[in-house]
């Protein structure tokens, strides 16, 4: 497991600085420059140090059993570097896991669900250098200033094992809230299915291993507390001529397994997603993922719902599907992809997930009544001082990101005749906020 950081675990007791002493002796251990004696004393050094990280997180399991108000935990997964020859490594997923851990680490912000713990796993292709989280990181880390972390492998066997035991720490209170990350390849077939370092796809003569079936593993906790329970995917759907040849109609495993007992009488299970079915996920190499980037983007600005009397805004896990399916709209047109995110969701009830502190952002959805004149439609969105125009005409609706707060939004429709201008001003209110000119 990489148990990174937990909350109360600071100073000389800081799991990451144990965690680092743990990966720098296994390289140092697996070391083929060194004589048979170096070599022994490597791997006492080696179990010495994993050692010392195994009791720090026991202590700090021991800890987060104890807490009796809501927290909330976050489990990250990057995957980049495949066993199997089959599949391409990424740079962009590993980069999507490390900058989800150090938005958690450095700007999450819940008064009613603080930050617990942030367990890591990412296998990075050899074309990165190990994470370098930001200065703010590496304060919570504990770790020094410009300093790097290595990875635990994100195998399907680490992944199952880390998974069960927080499950555990996540339980331990039924108000807590669950974030799941996971950024690399993705597949669908049945379910979506998620790819750790080890998977295996089918070919001639090998069947389909070490592949997680992410739907059946959300299924399968509808009684296992908490009530919070969100999962953010960014990985593609697309459908594989392989996989459909293939025999097995659900190729995939669950992270867990279904038990016997009765469902948890509040739930609020969210998926995310950076694709839909049959569809690809987006990025730029070496950068952060469209859709990570989305979704941290919305954490921070974008999918307020409701103001606190402190002036700050909350983030629900419904005001959250709103923005990114407008950020996904937005996105698509800035860069000319396909970009479409996704949602699932199952529950009795609509949680809160981080504040924003800030002004937050809007994204306003402009279109013209009767349809037929987009296609002629010059739009702009004047926001403060800020005016915003459309680059060109189109069919579909425009969506463009305003601050919250008075605007205006206008249309010229060229016609045969004389051009038709309409203009309306509005109080811009997130998430979304939906403006109709209605041309005559």
């Amino acid at each position: 497991m990489a148990l990174i950081w937990s909350e109360g675990f600071r100073g000389e007791n800081a799991l990451a600085p144990f965690w680092q002493k743990c990966t720098r002796a296994r390289f140092e251990a697996e070391s083929e420059n060194l004589t048979i004696s170096e070599r022994v004393a490597a791997r006492v050094r080696l179990e010495e140090a994993q050692q010392a990280y195994e009791l720090i997180v026991n202590q700090a399991e021991s800890t987060l059993s104890r807490i009796d108000s809501p927290r909330t935990h976050a489990f990250v997964v990057g995957v980049g570097k495949y066993a199997d020859p089959g599949i391409n490594s990424v740079t962009t997923s590993v980069r999507g896991a490390w900058e989800f851990s150090d938005w958690m680490l450095s700007s999450f912000s819940n008064p009613e669900r603080p930050l617990a713990s942030l367990e890591l796993f990412f296998s990075a292709p050899d074309s990165l250098e190990p994470w370098k989280p930001s200065q703010r990181a590496t304060t919570t880390l504990g770790i020094e200033p410009e300093s790097r972390l290595h990875g635990e492998p994100a195998t399907f066997l680490n992944l199952k094992r880390a998974f069960a035991k927080w499950l555990i720490r996540i339980g331990g209170n039924p108000e807590n809230a669950a974030f799941f990350y996971f950024s690399g390849h993705g597949l669908w077939k049945a379910s979506c299915i998620l790819l750790p370092e080890d998977s295996r796809l089918p070919q001639d003569g090998q069947a389909a291993d070490n592949l997680i079936d992410l739907q059946q593993t959300v299924e399968n906790m509808f009684n296992v507390r908490p009530s919070v329970q969100c999962f953010f995917i960014d990985a593609c759907q697309e459908i594989s001529p392989s996989m459909l040849e293939s025999l097995d109609a659900r190729p995939g495993s669950p992270l867990r397994g279904s038990t016997l007992g009765a469902p948890i009488p509040a739930r609020d299970a969210r998926i995310y997603l950076g694709s839909c079915v049959g569809k690809q996920a987006y990025g730029l190499p070496f950068q952060t993922p469209f859709f990570t980037e989305q979704l941290l983007r919305c954490f921070d600005r974008t999918a307020a719902k409701w103001k606190r009397d402190d002036g700050s805004w909350v983030v629900t896990t419904e005001s959250l599907r709103e923005a990114l399916l407008a950020a996904s709209q937005w996105r698509s047109e800035i860069v000319g992809k396909p970009i479409l995110f996704s949602a699932e969701s199952t529950g009795t009830f609509t949680a809160d997930l981080c504040s924003i502190t800030k002004q937050p952002d809007v994204f306003v959805k402009v279109c013209c009544s009767p349809a037929k004149y987009m296609i002629n439609a010059s739009l702009y969105v004047l926001s403060g001082l800020q005016r915003i125009e459309r680059a060109s005409p189109q069919t579909r609706e425009w969506y463009v990101s305003v601050n919250e707060g008075a605007c205006e939004a206008g249309v010229k429709v060229s016609t045969n005749s004389d051009p038709i201008e309409v203009k309306k001003t509005f109080e811009a209110y997130p998430p979304t906020y939906p403006v109709v000119l209605r041309v005559p």
